[in-house]
Order: structure tokens, then sequence, then C-alpha cells
């Protein structure tokens, strides 16, 4: 399976780390690339 190249699932709530529909190109300020702090990162 392919899950790993997965980025994020959009539905209603049906999962819970899914994204509403219409809300996939407005991340928050907690969410990062790849899981990754860059800020974190390059402390």
């Amino acid at each position: 399976m392919d899950t790993d190249k997965i980025q994020c699932i959009v539905s209603k709530k049906l999962f819970p780390s899914s994204v509403y529909f219409g809300e996939t190109q407005l991340p928050n300020l907690w969410n990062y690339a790849d899981n990754v702090d860059t800020f974190r990162f390059f402390n």
C-alpha cells in the first residue's frame, strides 16, 4: 500500500486527523510540512 504517500484525508471528521472539505489548502500554524517543525529542527 501507499499509505506513506497520503498527505491528508478529507472527510466530515470520520477519522480523527481528517480535514474538512475546502480546508485542505488552509493550514493552521501547528500544521507542519511532513510533520517537521522547521523552527525546532534548526534550533
